[in-house]
């Protein structure tokens, strides 16, 4: 029996890696059944490099759909591309990130071991201003080889299991939580993976299958002030939270926060804190007292960081 999985790729002003990331899809060892490319009124020339790309190219037997649409925003590009895939299995993956060889094998055997999952996931490395590493993943020393995340809540406050480029996404179970938060800026994806979390396990390989590429963009701007989605939610929308989804919660804050820190955000930082700050008495007060910390001190601790992560 085939698996037919559909690959879907928003596209925002991103001409200088939409090829890039093509390539690792049309020259994977096992081809996708279909690729929906959602280009999200970008202002650059990414649909002229990416309509002469498709026009030089050999695709190789894959059917490529081209969406073109007003701005709406990233989760309303992944939703309505989802929308048009003919797949019950979704792989997501951003235009400036792209995939080793093996990833779309590797995620098929994996769902054939365990079908009908709400994600599937793998470990990823991410480049940034010419390093690469790889992320503490539960994948290298808990578990091995393939098999289900048991408690996500708990697992994701310590380990980067998930991201948009790297899952495999069940489309019926997709839709039954209504899909990626429209207007979202900031953790439309940590939402989306919490709420499929509520409705069953999560599926991993330990094959390193993604490179992330961190680059700075403009769309990245946007998010500056905004509070993370998630937290809205499940504090002003859900109210429905257990000691480990509030456990998870308080490590994205404390995350958000931090990050704030490190880019010498301060008026950020106090936003977001007081946004916080009521539903994580007393330790949002401990972190208050960290963003106290010279810069020059922060930047040694970010430094230090990164050499470890290498």
């Amino acid at each position: 029996m085939t698996l037919d999985i559909s690959v879907v790729i928003p596209l925002y002003n991103k001409n200088y890696s939409i090829v890039r990331c093509l390539n690792s899809v049309l020259y994977q060892t096992i081809l996708p059944f279909e690729i929906i490319i959602v280009n999200d009124g970008s202002t650059d020339d990414s649909l002229v490099v990416l309509d002469y790309y498709l026009k030089t190219i050999s695709m190789r037997d894959v059917n490529v759909i081209v969406h073109d649409q007003q701005n709406q925003g990233v989760s309303a590009a992944r939703n309505n591309g989802i929308a048009l895939a003919k797949s019950n299995y979704i792989a997501l993956l951003d235009a400036d990130d792209e995939w080793h060889p093996e990833h779309i094998g590797k995620m098929t055997t994996l769902i054939e071991k365990y079908p009908r999952l709400p994600v599937y996931t793998c470990k990823h490395e991410v480049c940034e201003n010419g390093y690469s590493f790889t992320p503490p993943q539960i994948f290298s020393s808990e578990l091995t080889t393939m098999g289900l995340i048991d408690n996500y809540f708990v697992r994701a406050g310590k380990y980067e299991l998930v991201n948009s480029s790297k899952v495999v996404l069940y489309k019926p179970i997709f839709e039954s939580v209504g899909g990626f938060p429209i207007g979202a800026k900031l953790c439309e994806d940590l939402y989306l993976w919490a709420r499929l979390a509520e409705v069953g396990c999560f599926a991993f390989t330990d094959y390193l299958g993604v490179t992330v590429h961190q680059e700075k963009d403009m769309s990245r701007k946007a998010r500056n002030y905004s509070q993370p989605y998630i937290l809205e939610y499940y504090f002003n929308v859900s109210g429905s939270i257990n000691s480990e989804l509030h456990g998870y919660l308080w490590t994205v804050y404390r995350n958000h926060l931090r990050l704030s820190i490190l880019n010498g955000n301060l008026s950020e930082f106090i936003s977001r804190w007081k946004f916080g700050s009521y539903y994580f008495k007393p330790k949002s007060y401990l972190i208050f007292l960290y963003a106290l910390i010279p810069k020059k001190i922060m930047n040694i601790f970010k430094v230090i960081r990164r050499f470890l992560l290498r």
